[in-house]
């Protein structure tokens, strides 16, 4: 399934004039957290996403603590067992 089209099927792809944070203006803007709300259509987003990356050797992924991508919640499952819960290492641990 198209990416674009899941994001206009939950509203989260918002088109019009938008200021980024960047200072830089963009004609849409895509509200990831309207689109995360629907967990099928956030796996079909995080697979495809991963399918941009399946020739490279990836050793782990790294996302933010809640919304963004590249969220590790959706992990493709061709790639093996999803993410466990981040654990402090190093010194006090």
């Amino acid at each position: 399934m198209d990416v674009l089209e899941l994001y206009r099927r939950t509203g989260a792809l918002l088109e019009g004039h938008f200021l980024l944070r960047s200072g830089l203006h963009s004609p849409i803007f895509l509200q990831s957290a309207a689109l995360l709300q629907h967990p099928l259509y956030a796996e079909a987003v995080g697979e495809a996403l991963g399918k941009l990356f399946e020739d490279e050797k990836v050793d782990f992924v790294i996302g933010p603590a809640l919304g963004g991508w590249c969220s590790p919640s959706w992990w493709p499952r061709p790639w093996g067992p999803g993410p466990s819960s981040p654990r402090r290492m190093g010194k006090g641990a």
